[in-house]
């Protein structure tokens, strides 16, 4: 529970600073966070939901605050998707989008697969990073 307060309370940090290095290196060396894809899915799902308070309202989410943390733990596609979407993010952008692509060609090799992952999507990529 200490750890998920902690994290939370360094992801506002992120917000200002707009460095995740502290945030990465948490992740990274935590022992006691069990699965890291799952308490960041959690954590990352309770701090959209407190950026939707009044008192929050004028902290708007920059994924690109947190592409280290998303890189450094997304090794799946599927670990992207569900990342970004516990952020509640609708459009993915810059060196995110293109790690979206990487793990997109990655983990689905075929077309068929490639519609697959693209179908669970809630969030667009802008069309100048689909090269």
């Amino acid at each position: 529970v200490l750890c998920g307060e902690f994290f939370l309370k360094m992801m506002k940090c992120v917000q200002v600073t707009h460095d995740c290095a502290p945030l990465v290196k948490f992740v990274c060396q935590c022992p006691n966070i069990g699965n890291k894809q799952n308490f960041l899915a959690t954590r990352f799902k309770m701090f959209a939901e407190q950026g939707k308070d009044q008192y929050h309202r004028h902290m708007q989410i920059e994924l690109s605050d947190f592409h280290p943390l998303i890189a450094s733990q997304a090794t799946t596609v599927h670990h992207f998707v569900t990342l970004v979407h516990a952020l509640g993010c609708e459009t993915v952008f810059g060196d995110t989008a293109k790690l979206f692509y990487r793990l997109l060609h990655k983990d689905a090799p075929t077309p068929y697969d490639k519609m697959l992952v693209l179908k669970i999507c809630q969030f667009s990529t802008r069309t100048s990073c689909n090269q």
